[in-house]
């Protein structure tokens, strides 16, 4: 007869259905993971790999499998791979760390987690992987700290700064008050001259440590960086040693940027200077100018910036370069690589200073023996660039009663004499409390205000403000070591007529104040 045996396989049927659906959503998770995930047998062999593996280095999946670090990366990078592999199939420990890789010549930095895979003995049998790729991010935190580390110092070289300039100021405006009474043939008009010089000097490095800390003069108009990169060659053009050669490429029709000419001609010239003292056996300076159109990865780049059409300014040299300490270092004020006495370390954060006070970026590319490039962008204008009037440097006098408000003994006199010399008659304040109090007593006879923006106890501000509560009309020039962007502007806008910033000219100050009451 037949004997039938029937054996019940429903049970392992199900089981092997429901071990192919896992090994299917293990599989849609693996692939679908954004970041690198990996597994590796205990001879450092390629046992799987997901798409965003295969798709950052441009090899298959099936080219992965069974292939070690070796046989598919760089010598040195695989041994790097390698020793980390070997602490955790060995001494079976979880590596986590970063480390930097080239991917197809581009150098990214990766966050890496390596653990043991172990068998149902509890014998390790490999490893798996997971990588992420933080090349953004850790390019956004360093410029994170930088922007932090550079407002820091631009915060201590600004008050630095500012109050170098209340003391230059009494000491310019009191030489040129000296001057007066002698003629140039005399021996002491020669002597302050010299006194003068080097007031002058000092004053124009207490304003490069201004303009770093984007606290200098600003005067916003539209400005044709074609005319302004034309201008300082022809400043510079003569004293640049002969074996440098001078190239230019400019953009014909170049929309303006809105800035200060002053200041963005100064940021050109520091940045010429800086490539010529680069090449001391020669070479070539090219200065480009271009418009250009920057998109999200510009933005994500530059820390607040906004994607949009830019004025690009190149600077570039063929000179000695910079390392990688050098680059992180150079918008340092004070830094120099120049020896003892050959130079301030001034040059470049001028530049900088300069450039984010006109909402622009710097971008520098350089190597050693390999020359440097200084890329400036500036945002496009709407407005067009119309060549300024000269004005006339004429001393203005009137018979005007004026009260002048500063905390600092020295400029208090200098108001005094310069004011009396250009024929006004003049009530001292020596802070802003003492000033509400002669304005509330001597309205009638004061017509106009000069008020020192940062004092003790009652500030420029709340000055201006306590009289105008007794005079709605008054009349006030604002004065600060400061420029008058920020704090100065917003008390401008409430409604003071003028503004000079220190150290000022007798002629500045004699036509600011006729503005003020005319």
């Amino acid at each position: 007869g037949i004997v039938e045996d029937f054996t019940d396989i429903t049970g392992r049927k199900r089981a092997e259905e429901a071990s192919t659906r896992s090994e299917e959503q293990l599989r849609a998770l693996f692939d679908s993971a954004a970041d690198i995930v990996f597994t590796k047998d205990r001879q450092g062999r390629y046992m799987r790999v997901n798409s965003a593996c295969a798709r950052l280095h441009g090899i298959s999946e099936e080219e992965f499998l069974g292939k070690t670090d070796f046989d598919l990366f760089p010598e040195e990078q695989a041994k790097h791979s390698a020793d980390i592999d070997r602490q955790v199939l060995v001494e079976g420990r979880t590596f986590t760390g970063e480390y930097d890789r080239q991917v197809k010549g581009k150098p990214l930095t990766f966050s890496v987690v390596k653990t043991p895979l172990y068998g149902h003995d509890g014998a390790i049998i490999g490893l798996c992987g997971i990588a992420r790729d933080i090349t953004e991010q850790e390019s956004l935190e360093e410029q994170f700290r930088q922007a932090q580390k550079m407002e820091a110092l631009g915060t201590l070289a600004g008050g630095v700064a500012h109050d170098f300039n209340n003391l230059l100021g009494g000491i310019l405006g009191y030489v040129g008050l000296i001057k007066g009474d002698y003629s140039p043939e005399e021996k002491h008009y020669a002597m302050l001259e010299l006194v003068e010089k080097a007031g002058v000097r000092a004053a124009e490095l207490t304003n490069q440590l201004l303009a770093f800390s984007r606290k200098g003069k600003y005067e916003l108009r539209p400005v044709s960086l074609n005319n302004s990169v034309e201008d300082v060659l022809k400043l510079i053009g003569r004293t640049l040693d002969k074996s440098i050669e001078i190239a230019t490429e400019l953009q014909e029709k170049l929309p303006s940027v809105e800035g200060d000419p002053g200041q963005l001609e100064q940021a050109i010239l520091n940045m010429c200077v800086n490539a010529a003292e680069a090449m001391p056996g020669g070479g070539k300076l090219q200065l480009e100018t271009r418009v250009v159109a920057l998109g999200e990865e510009f933005a994500r780049k530059y820390l607040g910036s906004d994607p949009g059409d830019y004025v690009l300014l190149s600077v570039s040299d063929t000179g000695i370069g910079m390392d990688s300490e050098t680059l992180s270092r150079m918008f340092e004020p004070f830094f120099t690589t120049k020896e003892v006495g050959k130079g301030t370390g001034l040059g470049l954060s001028t530049v900088y200073g300069i450039v984010k006070n006109h909402g622009g970026y710097v971008d520098v590319r350089s190597q050693p023996g390999k020359g440097s490039t200084f890329d400036i962008y500036l945002p496009v204008s709407k407005k067009q660039f119309t060549p300024p009037r000269p004005r006339a440097a004429e001393l203005q006098t009137g018979h005007e009663t004026i009260l002048a408000v500063d905390d600092e003994e020295i400029i208090r006199s200098l108001l005094e004499e310069t004011l009396q010399k250009l024929g006004y008659k003049v009530i001292l304040a020596n802070d802003g409390e003492e000033a509400v109090q002669i304005y509330e007593e001597r309205k009638d006879e004061i017509d106009a205000v000069i008020i020192d923006m940062i004092m003790p106890h009652l500030g420029g501000g709340e000055t201006f403000r306590e009289i105008r509560r007794r005079n709605p009309d008054v009349r006030v020039l604002l004065a600060s070591g400061y420029s008058q962007d920020g704090a100065a502007q917003r008390i401008l806008d409430e409604g003071v007529r003028g503004f000079i910033q220190k150290p000022f000219e007798l002629v500045e100050l004699s036509q600011k104040l006729r503005q003020v009451l005319d």
